[in-house]
């Protein structure tokens, strides 16, 4: 079996941090806001988890953007599921795991 943050309890905490500080400061040079949250680690009680929490503060409304330290990146969006919600939800989904160039598909008739 691959060994995966998902199926491993292997976590390089301090490395993890410090490239999870590194890319902080790239993502504040970009314009962007960030906090850094460190709680108590669920599985192990002498290790620590951190996780980057990223905000544009010049559009709050698009939500968050969590990096924990094994890796995983979470959006959290705070919208509404009315019509023009679905709407921009299915936006910025689209536009943040589509490539460039890929084609959309047809809906058959």
């Amino acid at each position: 079996m691959t060994r995966t943050p998902w199926n491993s309890d292997f976590r390089p905490h301090c490395e993890n941090g410090e490239l999870a500080r590194m890319l902080a400061k790239k993502l504040e040079s970009r314009g962007l806001d960030f906090r850094l949250k460190t709680y108590a680690d669920s599985m192990c009680d002498d290790k620590h988890v951190e996780k980057l929490v990223v905000v544009n503060p010049q559009a709050p409304e698009r939500g968050e953007v969590h990096v924990g330290d094994d890796g995983g990146v979470t959006w959290k969006y705070f919208g509404t599921l009315d019509g023009a919600g679905t709407d921009r939800i299915l936006d910025e989904i689209t536009n943040a795991l589509r490539a460039t160039g890929l084609r959309l598909r047809r809906e058959s008739a």
